[in-house]
C-alpha cells in the first residue's frame, strides 16, 4: 500500500512539474472598468532550452495560442485580442491581450483550462460589503487536491489500524518530499500580477498599492504557488457613487440656468414715461 500511494505520488508530481516548468514565469496586468469589463495583458517566459512548442513554420497555433483561443471561445464577450511569441535571449516568451465584457463571466474559461494555461488565471469573486465598498477576491491554484468520483465512498474502509498508520505516513513523507522539490525547481521564478481597479483601493493584501493610480502588484514565488492556491484580495470604493454626483451636478447648473434669467430685473430707461 504504501508503495503504492508513493508511485501515485511521484507520478502526480511529475504531471504537475511538466506544467509549471513550463510556465516558469508569469506577468499580467488587468485592467478592470466600472462596468466589470476590461482586458488582460500577460507574457509567459520559460527556458528556450526546455523547448518550446511552436508552429514549425506552418502556420498553424501552437499550443499555448490554441489553448488561449479555445479557453476564452466558452466565455460570452471574451475573446484573444493579440498573440505573438518570440525569443529573447534564453528564454522564448509568449505574449498577449485578452478582452472581456464582464470579469465574473470568466469562471467557466476558468473551469475549462483548469489543467493547462487557464489555471494562471485563477478565479475571480466580487461581493458588495457594508459603507459603499467591493471585496474582490482573485485564486489561483496551479494544483488541485485529486477529487473523489461519485462513486467513491468519502470514508474507505481500511484493512487494519496498521495499514492506516502506513498511509498516514506515505502521505506525509510525500508532502514533505513535494515541498522540497518543489522550492528546488521552481526556486527564482515568480507570478506577478497587476490589476488596475476602477475606483479607490481601501485595502488590499498587499504593500505594493499606488493609490494615485488604484493599482495594486501581487508576487508569488513559483514553488509557493504550486503547493497550495494562493489569493489575491482587495477592498474599493464601488464605482457608480460619482456618476450620482454628476448627475446632480448638471441637474443644479441646468436648474440655475432657468430660472436665474427670471430673477434678473431689466433695467429702468430713464426716458421711458
Amino acid at each position: 500500500m504504501k508503495t503504492a500511494r508513493l508511485t501515485a505520488f511521484w507520478l502526480a508530481l511529475s504531471a504537475c512539474a511538466l506544467f509549471l516548468t513550463s510556465c516558469l514565469d508569469y506577468r499580467e496586468e488587468l485592467w478592470i472598468n466600472g462596468d466589470a469589463s476590461g482586458k488582460i495583458h500577460a507574457t509567459i517566459a520559460i527556458n528556450s532550452e526546455l523547448g518550446a512548442p511552436t508552429d514549425g513554420g506552418s502556420g498553424q497555433p501552437d499550443q499555448i495560442e490554441a489553448q488561449l483561443r479555445e479557453l476564452f471561445a466558452v466565455t460570452d464577450g471574451a475573446k484573444v485580442e493579440s498573440y505573438q511569441t518570440f525569443v529573447d535571449g534564453k528564454k522564448r516568451i509568449w505574449d498577449f491581450t485578452v478582452s472581456f465584457k464582464d470579469l465574473r463571466l470568466l469562471k467557466p474559461a476558468v473551469i475549462t483550462g483548469k489543467n493547462n494555461i487557464g489555471a494562471v488565471f485563477g478565479d475571480f469573486a466580487i461581493e458588495k460589503i457594508p459603507d459603499g465598498k467591493l471585496a474582490v477576491k482573485r485564486t489561483v491554484s496551479l494544483s488541485e487536491p485529486p477529487r473523489q468520483s461519485d462513486d467513491t465512498p468519502a470514508n474507505p474502509p481500511q484493512d487494519s489500524p496498521s495499514s492506516n498508520d502506513t498511509n498516514t505516513l506515505g502521505n506525509a513523507v510525500g508532502k514533505l518530499m513535494g515541498g522540497l522539490l518543489a522550492n528546488s525547481m521552481f526556486s527564482g521564478y515568480h507570478l506577478d500580477y497587476t490589476t488596475h481597479f476602477p475606483t479607490e483601493v481601501v485595502s488590499a493584501n498587499s504593500p505594493s498599492i499606488d493609490r494615485d493610480t488604484n493599482t495594486v502588484s501581487w508576487r508569488f514565488p513559483l514553488a509557493e504557488a504550486s503547493q497550495h492556491p494562493v489569493t489575491m484580495t482587495a477592498e474599493i470604493k464601488r464605482p457608480g457613487g460619482w456618476l450620482l454626483w454628476l448627475f446632480i451636478a448638471i441637474l443644479v447648473v441646468t436648474t440655475l440656468a432657468i430660472l436665474l434669467p427670471a430673477f434678473r430685473k431689466k433695467p429702468v430707461d430713464p426716458d421711458t414715461p
